[in-house]
């Protein structure tokens, strides 16, 4: 089942993909509360669905799910148009190193253990929004002016 919900608020647009639905439930409830909007995926699959449609600024990925796994969903959205560049957060409950920088290697920028301390999550998405505001910017042409730019110009 894929869910979304949204705040009247404008905030970034956060998809949280896990098959354990108390686990996804609580980590979107709790960033609705800090004025996200939040989109909700119970596979992978589904997941790839609703990044297609949604543009999430962040996505929260489980790593271990039945059917197509997070690592093959992560692989998949980093060579989508509209995705390759999004942040991903990895949740999983696996403890080991490797399997954390397997999660890194596939393209993801952090890797959260679960159960997720929700303050900690909340800072890295935070972290990760600054980041990637700021290479945008970095991004836009020199000459392309705004609308107000440009009429300060005139």
């Amino acid at each position: 089942m894929v869910n979304v919900s949204s705040t009247r608020r404008r905030g970034p647009k956060v998809l949280v993909v896990d098959d354990y639905v108390d686990a996804r439930h609580m980590v979107a409830q709790y960033l609705k509360m800090e004025g996200f909007r939040v989109a909700q995926a119970g596979s992978a699959a589904q997941a790839l669905t609703m990044a297609a449609r949604i543009q999430p600024d962040v996505v929260l990925m489980d790593l271990c799910m039945p059917g197509m796994d997070g690592w093959e969903a992560i692989d998949q959205l980093r060579h989508r148009s509209g995705t390759t560049d999004v942040p991903i957060v990895a949740l999983t409950a696996l403890p080991d190193q490797a399997a954390h920088r397997r999660a890194l290697d596939a393209g993801c920028q952090s890797v959260i253990l679960k159960p997720c301390d929700l303050e900690l999550l909340l800072a890295e998405i935070r972290r990760l929004l600054r980041g990637h505001q700021a290479i945008n910017q970095m991004l836009t042409p020199v000459g392309a002016l705004t609308a107000v730019e440009r009429h300060q110009v005139d």
